[in-house]
């Protein structure tokens, strides 16, 4: 699964924000369209792996009022996911991600956003979630203002993982209440316990 770049260096993961005709389905239902095409292009159930996982509480944040655009959300993650691996600098990430972004946008609806990237020098899979009081402008595909980013980062050889984990980012924020009180959570160690004790509840 590749795409060209606009260097026509070859992408191995679709943009997140990529969508099919969506064959009437209302422009509300458009994320959980999102995370249903998202699983049947991977693996619907998987089991190897918790988002909670690829996340610390150091990497799970709520974001100060001074931050108010796209470009300074996308910088402050980048320095989140940087800090969980040595061999990555906050440039490079936000470069990648800004790129990404630059492909098609990463609003998937409901007032979430998931950018993401691969990269050479990564040895694991590395995730960061920047909540939003000030809902941002992120040209989703509903047009609503995020208040969720989860970024996600990987290494460029392991296409299937990085897919499973977008899987499973989608399907634990396509819930409408979950989304509700992750948005509204005090602070990044509040939201962090609510992600494990979402993951952690029988489905």
């Amino acid at each position: 699964m590749t795409q060209r770049g606009r260097a026509g260096t070859p992408e191995p993961y679709p943009p997140i924000g990529h969508q099919r005709k969506h064959r009437g389905f209302p422009v509300l239902s458009h994320f959980r369209v999102f995370c249903r095409e998202l699983e049947w292009e991977t693996v619907a159930q998987v089991h190897l792996m918790h988002v909670v996982d690829i996340l610390s509480p150091s990497r799970v944040a709520v974001a100060p009022d001074k931050l108010r655009n796209k470009g300074d959300a996308l910088r402050k993650l980048a320095e989140m996911l940087a800090s969980g691996d040595v061999k990555v600098g906050a440039d490079v990430v936000l470069d990648m991600l800004a790129k990404r972004e630059d492909t098609q946008s990463t609003g998937v609806g409901g007032g979430v956003a998931i950018p993401h990237a691969a990269m050479e020098d990564l040895q694991q899979i590395i995730g960061a979630v920047l909540l939003c009081p000030n809902p941002i402008e992120w040209a989703a595909i509903d047009g609503t203002p995020v208040s969720i980013l989860f970024a996600v980062i990987g290494p460029r050889r392991a296409v299937g993982e990085h897919l499973k984990t977008l899987a499973r980012v989608s399907r634990l924020l396509r819930d409408d209440a979950f989304r509700h009180r992750l948005a509204n959570a005090a602070d990044g160690a509040s939201a962090f316990d609510l992600i494990a004790a979402e993951e952690a509840r029988p489905q």
